[in-house]
């Protein structure tokens, strides 16, 4: 049985888990996360780019006990929380609606103060297993203080950072190493990672290692892991073939939201399959054409593409609501269907910049990467704003119409 055995990831092969996490993961609430994709609808551009939530979260789990083990030893942190931070770590993502971040975004349009992780404390609280049991009542039982995991996997704790540091954090981390070989190029060998573990430092809110006089040997390590982590978001989860694949399934749930098929806090709580077999029984022609282009990665034409750093412009675009009220505009002047438009939701450069790693000598803090290497940290300021970019795709070829649409697509 797997409970004998120890669990499976990508990036850590078969290891032993504290038994104590073995019920979580066998919760229902958990369980569902092995039916949420860990990227969205990104492996209809990279075939590779397979996995789920719940590998990922056992992914953290297992790094984190390993930054647990060093940081304890080393007296950065105390044994509570050496415990406590690897269950913040496994059940960092259990609020992630069906096609993750995706979803999140446009269930924020009808609830404007949705957030995966306060969702996900709901779930750890109030919601109970088929055994009636919750989340919340297992951990208590097992000692672990719950308001204590809160506050880290909310980011009201010193010790958050040591969860969601980009690209340090054992959330990061984990899809950092899993990713980038899924894409059929493994930038950051595992083996290159898991050496820097032993070094890991925390004090002051600052996170980062112990360089033991050999500041360059960890700076090219570091350099290594940075240029991994905002490569695949702007190759990866931010590319424009990913980006109008993503568009195209909010506009999906948009209309059957629309059609009252599908209820918003239903879809809280719905894993990816159930979502599916919704949409794929839908009577909606709109949506049948766009299920069948989503599964084909058929992303039309590009019409309009244009550089954009304007913030009243970025600030408009991120709002579903008006992405699809532009797009009916455009689907107008150009006399098709609306499901036929898609104008790409403009993303943060910031989610793809990597945060400074503070370097450590005798357990005080002596530089940090940027500090040694400013011109790394304006090379990666400047790479995170490639993906300013604001586009309109058609199906069907529209391109004579480019002055119009740019006039539309503009004018907010």
């Amino acid at each position: 049985m797997i409970e004998e055995r120890g669990y499976v990831t990508t990036i850590l092969g078969n290891f032993p888990l504290n038994e104590k996490y073995k019920e979580i993961i066998r919760h229902d609430a958990f369980n569902r996360l092995r039916y949420i994709s860990q990227t969205g609808l990104a492996d209809r551009v990279f075939s590779g780019l397979t996995g789920n939530r719940y590998e990922h979260s056992i992914a953290a789990c297992g790094i984190m006990e390993m930054y647990a083990d060093v940081l304890f030893c080393k007296g950065c942190i105390s044994e509570d929380e050496k415990e406590i931070l690897p269950v913040a770590a496994l059940l960092h993502d259990i609020g992630h609606a069906p096609f993750s971040h995706l979803s999140e975004e446009l269930i924020r349009f009808y609830q404007s103060d949705f957030d995966h992780k306060k969702f996900g404390m709901e779930i750890i609280n109030e919601y109970r297993d088929s055994n009636g049991k919750t989340i919340a009542e297992i951990l208590e039982r097992q000692g672990y203080c719950v308001k204590e995991i809160e506050k880290i996997i909310l980011k009201n704790s010193s010790l958050s950072i040591i969860l969601s540091h980009k690209p340090f954090g054992a959330d990061k981390v984990a899809y950092t190493l899993h990713d980038s070989k899924r894409i059929g190029e493994p930038m950051l060998e595992y083996e290159s990672f898991f050496q820097l573990i032993p070094s890991i430092y925390f004090k002051n809110n600052k996170f980062g290692v112990e360089t033991h006089g050999e500041v360059e040997y960890f700076t090219s390590k570091i350099k290594k892991l940075c240029e991994c982590y905002q490569t695949l978001y702007l190759r990866c989860y931010f590319s424009d073939e990913v980006r109008v694949i993503e568009r195209m399934m909010q506009k999906v749930l948009e209309r059957e939201i629309k059609n009252g098929n599908i209820e918003i806090q239903r879809l809280k709580l719905h894993n990816e399959f159930d979502t599916f077999h919704i949409l794929h029984n839908s009577k909606d022609k709109g949506t049948k054409n766009l299920l069948r282009r989503i599964d084909t990665c058929k992303i039309g034409n590009k019409i309009f593409s244009l550089y954009c750093d304007d913030k009243r412009i970025l600030e408009f675009y991120k709002n579903p609501r008006n992405l699809s009220q532009k797009e009916m505009e455009v689907a107008e002047i150009l006399r098709t269907q609306p499901h036929n438009v898609v104008i790409t939701q403009i993303r943060e450069p910031k989610k793809t910049f990597p945060q400074d790693i503070y370097f450590f000598e005798g357990g005080n803090e002596i530089s940090s990467f940027y500090k040694e290497h400013p011109e790394e940290k304006r090379y990666f300021e400047n790479k995170a704003k490639e993906i300013l970019s604001l586009e309109v795709y058609v199906d069907g070829d529209f391109h004579s119409f480019h002055s119009k649409i740019e006039e539309i697509v503009l004018s907010i």
